[in-house]
């Protein structure tokens, strides 16, 4: 493989419109690709390894998606596919060395079995390193605005040209193209909005994954018809910043105006938000299928909306990253520790039982040792659900990288992530006693991890045991907590359960089962399967239970 840099693909070559027939519906099948460039990929086999964000792995779906358009297929192992693509993360520094390991690695696995691999480098490192990328030999490079390019890409690179393609779009590139719905689990991912605008001091992804930029409604709600229609059961809505999320085509019915939550700054200087808001986008998400769990990732109008439909989930992601003023200052947060912790309030008062996630990063430029203990003391006031806690990792071309030292040695760094992540979890175990006996709504997934391995066990009828002779089966309640219990007769239905009727014995992937908490943990709930259930009968039962 050469190191030499071939042609790119002209970035004044084909555009979105060369892809997509002029059709209003978007009806999923909305892909063209050329003749020639189908005929070259098809019968290759693919593998696509995913990192990073989960809005990483709605990427994947989509690259899979266009591969499979084209005649591909996925490679069962790695040594026999023609194509290798890595989808990868650039949040931090160990993300990166991880795919730089991973290339030696598979160049190794062509020197041994004596063939020569395409590897494809896409995602977030794509758009950040591409000229290292193929000086390095990588054969395609592709950014996430980028991925209706791969098969000419791909095409390109089995000729043997080396080939990119990384620029940054001002709008969805990929409305009416839906990820392959192959994954066995009751729950997939739908991609609402891209970008980011807040340029945080830290943060690499506005250089990235560029400007915001959102979905139409009308092809939100298409997808979301096509998932409910494939039989999921559950929806995660995603995107860097979804309560930025605004569709300007579309007349508003609710007459909302874009707001920030008080005490929090808009990071951007204007911000003129006219049309369908994320508030009531979620309100038509949960009427277009109300028997689908939704969850997202957060503005305060929303709250409302949740509290009004039982389908979305009472789980909130609030990533406050430190719990220090002047910390928040330095890494360009909208927000204080003061507002932060408002809001927390007023979601707690608005929805009492509902779950909240963090993000938190330590050792960031500058943190002293009473900045710290400020972020310490913020995790055992609010004890969040969830906790992503990382070492401050400094990613080139931010507002960091040009004007802050990263200052704080690893030793500390790691000291101090000991004692958040201590915070967390002595609060987290302090709230479990009160979870005993609370009726959950669980959504089967498949085997709990203690079930023996089978090609049926993500199916029905599950027949597997675990060590214990038991069958155990998995699944997350509301609050998005992993829920086990062991397969035994419960009742058909809450009217069952009530009058001591009809019993079942088999689960299958998707159902919903009404469950009481017997054992609570900090990662895994053990519960006692009830009766079977809907969302909508659990939240009119659930107070009797």
């Amino acid at each position: 493989m050469s190191s030499t840099v071939a042609r790119a693909i002209n970035e004044d070559g084909k555009t979105l419109d060369d892809f997509l027939p002029k059709s209003e519906e978007g009806n999923g099948d909305s892909i063209y690709v050329a003749d020639g460039v189908k005929e070259h990929l098809k019968g290759r086999s693919f593998v696509i390894e995913t990192y990073g964000c989960q809005m990483n792995r709605a990427d994947s779906g989509i690259m899979e998606t266009l591969l499979d358009k084209c005649g591909m297929h996925e490679s069962e192992e790695e040594r026999y596919a023609d194509v290798i693509i890595m989808n990868t993360c650039s949040v931090r520094e160990h993300a990166e060395s991880r795919i730089w390991n991973r290339l030696e690695q598979f160049r190794h696995l062509d020197k041994k079995y004596k063939k020569h691999t395409i590897l494809c480098i896409s995602g977030c490192m794509a758009s950040r390193l591409k000229d290292r990328l193929l000086e390095s030999g990588v054969d395609v490079v592709v950014g996430p605005d980028s991925y209706m390019h791969l098969p000419e890409l791909i095409s390109s690179a089995i000729s043997g040209h080396q080939s990119s393609h990384t620029s940054l779009s001002t709008k969805d590139e990929y409305s009416g193209v839906d990820s392959l719905l192959l994954d066995p689990q009751p729950c997939t991912q739908l991609t609402i909005m891209r970008g980011c605008n807040n340029m945080c001091s830290y943060c690499v992804v506005p250089f990235t994954r560029g400007r915001e930029r959102s979905v139409d409604v009308q092809s939100v709600l298409r997808s979301v018809a096509r998932i409910r229609d494939h039989g999921y059961k559950e929806i995660l809505l995603l995107g860097q910043n979804v309560n930025s999320y605004c569709d300007p085509s579309q007349p508003s019915r609710l007459a909302l105006a874009y707001e920030t939550t008080p005490g929090f700054r808009s990071p951007t200087s204007t911000r003129a938000k006219t049309g369908v808001l994320f508030p009531e986008l979620l309100a038509r998400v949960a009427e277009a299928a109300p028997d689908m769990r939704i969850r997202f990732d957060f503005p305060l109008s929303a709250l409302e909306v949740i509290r009004s439909h039982p389908n979305i989930c009472q789980s909130i992601h609030l990533p406050v990253q430190s719990g220090s003023d002047s910390c928040l200052r330095r890494m360009n947060r909208p927000y204080t520790r003061d507002a932060f912790l408002r809001l927390v309030d007023q979601i707690r008062t608005t929805l009492p039982q509902c779950s909240l996630s963090t993000d938190v990063i330590t050792g960031f430029c500058g943190e002293t040792e009473a900045e710290h203990a400020e972020t310490v003391s913020l995790m055992e006031q609010v004890g969040f659900d969830h906790a992503f806690m990382y070492l401050f990792s400094m990613r080139e071309n931010t507002f960091a990288w040009r004007h802050f030292q990263d200052d704080v040695p690893l030793a500390v760094k790691k000291r101090r992530l000991t004692e958040i992540q201590d915070a967390f979890y002595s609060t987290l175990k302090k709230k479990l006693p009160a979870l005993t006996g609370t009726p959950q709504l669980v959504l089967v997934e498949g085997e709990s991890k203690h079930s023996q391995h089978s090609q049926h066990s993500q199916h029905s009828q599950h027949s597997q045991h675990s060590k214990e002779g038991r069958r155990q089966l998995k699944g997350r309640c509301e609050g998005d907590r992993m829920c086990v219990f062991d397969v035994k007769p419960v009742f058909a239905s809450f009217d069952d359960f009530q009058k001591k009727g009809k019993t079942v014995e088999s689960f299958d992937v998707g159902d919903f089962v009404a469950c009481r908490i017997t054992r609570p943990g900090t990662g895994t709930h053990i519960v006692e399967p009830l009766f079977k259930s809907s969302i909508r009968e659990f939240s009119r039962i659930e107070h009797l239970l």
